[in-house]
């Protein structure tokens, strides 16, 4: 890692935050080690880089825009719970996925509850078996906006708009900006969306006739569904609404009518 470091900023001193006990003998940070380098150009930023998650094939990069002449903590606790994630759920990320904190990463104007995986836009690794991913935190809309478009044409969008992927506190949404909300609008209808699901804590239905349904889900999939379904139904993909018990699947079609529900009664097509 240092010296994939020193072929983009040269000689360059790291402070390396290590955890007091190895996560193999009960410690309860996962990553073996996070440095975090101190860099000026193009701004003032701290750039942490992990070192634990090779066996998934990947590590990770953070680029926190800041004038701290110490590195931030903050980043540190994220980075572990988000490898604690990774361990827990077995999972390889890669570019593009999103992860949902839940909660505030920060207390800022537009809370960052997302992180986006992106190209590591400096950094390569010289193991061919390791990709570098960049964390980009993003906004609530914005996570609604990338899940309602194609997730490659986000990401050029991020790319373009936030330099480096560098994160900075301050910032507010990208769609207070009219030109950016009316191209994901324009692209959400020209491409579609690559999402084809949303999350529901639960689902509940009720058929009153062929053509009716009485369908009740969570908020949060309500929210979702106001921005994922104009870019699925209009371009011919199906939706589909998933919890643990029951799911529901959207099928375009050129009237509205209840298509069937399943031998187990927990599956509907509408």
């Amino acid at each position: 890692m240092q010296e994939m470091i020193k072929n983009v900023y040269g000689d360059i001193t790291a402070v390396e935050f290590k955890p007091e006990i190895p996560f193999d003998l009960g410690g309860d940070q996962p990553l073996d080690c996070i440095s975090a380098y101190h860099i000026t150009d193009p701004v003032s930023h701290w750039l942490y880089v992990t070192e634990g998650f090779k066996q998934f094939g990947f590590e990770l990069t953070f680029r926190l825009k800041s004038n701290d002449e110490t590195a931030p903590e903050w980043p540190i606790s994220m980075l572990n719970g988000l490898a604690t994630y990774v361990l827990t759920q077995e999972i390889h990320l890669t570019v593009g996925e999103m992860i949902d904190f839940k909660r505030p990463l920060v207390n800022q104007p537009d809370c960052f509850l997302t992180t986006l995986m992106t190209e590591e836009p400096k950094l390569k690794s010289a193991d061919e078996s390791v990709i570098i991913l960049q964390i980009v935190p993003i906004t609530p809309d914005e996570a609604m906006a990338a899940k309602g478009w194609l997730t490659e044409n986000f990401l050029k969008l991020i790319e373009i708009q936030i330099k480096d992927g560098l994160t900075d506190l301050r910032r507010f949404s990208l769609l207070i900006q009219d030109n950016i909300a009316n191209a994901i609008v324009r692209g959400r209808d020209k491409d579609g969306s690559d999402t084809d699901s949303v999350p529901s804590s639960k689902i509940y239905f009720n058929i009153s006739e062929p053509r009716k349904a009485r369908i009740e889900f969570d908020a949060l999939a309500g929210f979702h569904l106001l921005s994922v379904m104009p870019a699925r139904i209009p371009h011919e993909k199906e939706l589909y609404i998933i919890s643990p018990e029951h799911n529901i699947t959207f099928i375009p079609s050129d009237e509205g009518m209840v298509k069937g529900v399943n031998d187990q009664g927990n599956r509907m097509s509408v």
